[in-house]
């Protein structure tokens, strides 16, 4: 079993390289859809959530960065939907198409694959809230 304040630090900083991994890729000229920003707002809001989590741990905070994990997970799942079966979405009208794919690791790693398992990995990591 990994210690409270290991896996409060690795949730912290794979929000970190998730952010930090969205903001690579729009320097480098990917733009984002409506999804992406949706998904960036949670994991932002989880970044913060969870600097906070690590200094003073708090039911609240932990409880708040799950709604943000599930949030971000269900936008990030229906993004990776509309990315591999092509189903045109009013979301992908702002921004850039879903169904662009500008990486492709594996033949099956895309952006919103990464932001998928970036959310899931959030929700591994998120220790138990004890009743």
């Amino acid at each position: 079993m990994i210690k409270l304040n290991t896996r409060l630090f690795l949730l912290w900083f794979v929000s970190l390289s998730a952010i930090s991994g969205s903001i690579i890729f729009q320097l480098i000229g990917f733009s984002p859809c409506s999804l992406c920003w949706i998904q960036r707002i949670c994991m932002f809001c989880i970044f913060i959530l969870s600097s906070f989590l690590h200094f003073n741990y708090r039911e609240i905070i932990i409880r708040l960065t799950k709604i943000f994990t599930f949030a971000g997970l269900f936008f990030s799942s229906v993004h990776v939907i509309y990315e591999k079966t092509n189903i045109n979405s009013t979301f992908c009208l702002i921004g850039n198409s879903c169904a662009e794919g500008y990486i492709n690791f594996l033949g099956f790693i895309s952006i919103p694959v990464l932001s998928f398992m970036s959310f899931v990995l959030i929700l591994l990591l998120l220790p138990n809230i004890k009743k």
